[in-house]
């Protein structure tokens, strides 16, 4: 089975508030993408968090956070606490928290591949254009351990292309985030 892991401790500069909190459909950006992930058979579903109102959505879902004490020192921190934190799995996927679109049927599909495919890395892709969620194998857990500063798992899947699985999917919001005020207006828009 696979972890998800959500990571939900960035700094939000663009924006210049905190992304994950502001308003779509109802609900905020990482309650929206909470629903999603919840929604799917995960092993253990953890956030990784630096802001205690995203603290207190989790809790009153019954979802697992962990505090990310370094979060300036980017992605690989979340990455590194996510894993540290997360049962022993076959996979672990990674989420951005800033992701409100993704959809239940993207990520069981993503799911079911990595099942097919346990020893890969499956990658989302949208018109030869990658996304995420991306779920590494268990075997990648040491070198995903190893990142250091704001990265994520590019480079693992570069250096270990002949393990890559891309996953032609139909949602082409893999491939978007809410990084900016115009991004979260066009958002508003969906």
């Amino acid at each position: 089975m696979v972890s998800a892991i959500i990571m939900a401790s960035g700094q939000s500069k663009r924006m210049g508030k905190n992304k994950l909190l502001l308003s779509y459909k109802g609900k905020t950006i990482i309650e929206n993408v909470l629903d999603k992930v919840t929604s799917c058979d995960f092993k253990s579903i953890l956030v990784v968090y630096n802001n205690e109102e995203v603290l207190k959505i989790c809790k009153d879902r019954n979802i697992r956070a962990i505090y990310n004490n370094e979060w300036q020192l980017g992605q690989s921190k979340s990455i590194n606490i996510g894993i540290k934190n997360s049962p022993k799995s076959d996979g672990y996927a990674f989420f951005t928290g800033d992701q409100p679109l993704i959809d239940v049927e993207t990520i069981n599909l993503l799911l079911k591949e990595f099942n097919n495919n346990k020893d890969c890395i499956i990658v989302p892709n949208y018109n030869n254009k990658r996304g995420t969620p991306t779920i590494f194998s268990e075997n990648f857990k040491e070198k995903l351990l190893e990142l250091e500063g704001d990265v994520g798992g590019r480079n693992i899947i570069k250096e270990n292309n002949s393990c890559v699985k891309l996953i032609s999917v139909k949602n082409e919001f893999i491939l978007w985030d809410i990084d900016t005020k115009e991004d979260y207006n066009n958002l508003l828009e969906i």
